[in-house]
């Protein structure tokens, strides 16, 4: 059967599953959902995985997906890809703290202020470690390469990120 068969045969069910799931509060809409419910189709497809399992077998695993899906939207919404370079400036001075800062101004004198700050919060706020891993990201390295140079692992780096992230939020505030 070709995934548009497949998609064809299911699509009525899919729909309903996905709007009986639907959280009126989730920042996800139905239709949202149906795309995620066809996208773990696919990626089933393709792993032949659906090729001798029933019809209540593939709905019920895609209505596992939406669940377990909506469940972790959350997480995800803070996710950063684990391969893309953060910033491909080799240059530290304070253009990394300023372009992952949410306050992006316009006006010159609050740039120079924010510049200053940024500065404070390398130079008193972070730890030996958070430094070394800010200025790796600021060279533009992904998270998994800077987990290799540091021997450490990636998730770990994640960790760093957010808690330099915090620290930066709690300066500027």
């Amino acid at each position: 059967m070709s995934y548009e068969e497949l998609v064809e045969k299911f699509s009525g069910r899919l729909k309903a599953i996905c709007n009986r799931v639907y959280r009126k509060d989730a920042s996800l809409s139905a239709d949202d959902l149906y795309q995620e419910a066809l996208v773990y189709l696919w990626k089933r497809y393709l792993d032949k995985a659906l090729e001798d399992k029933t019809d209540s077998y593939i709905l019920q695993g895609c209505y596992y997906h939406i669940r377990n899906y909506l469940r972790t939207a959350q997480k995800r919404k803070d996710e950063v890809s684990l391969d893309a370079p953060v910033n491909s400036s080799a240059d530290l001075t304070s253009d990394y703290l300023w372009e992952i800062s949410d306050n992006r101004q316009e006006d010159y004198f609050e740039r120079l202020n924010t510049q200053l700050i940024s500065e404070a919060i390398y130079n008193n706020g972070l730890t030996q470690r958070e430094k070394e891993i800010l200025l790796l990201l600021a060279e533009g390295l992904s998270t998994r390469q800077i987990g290799r140079k540091l021997s450490i692992s990636h998730v770990s780096v994640i960790k760093y990120r957010r808690i330099i992230l915090k620290k930066c939020k709690k300066h500027l505030e």
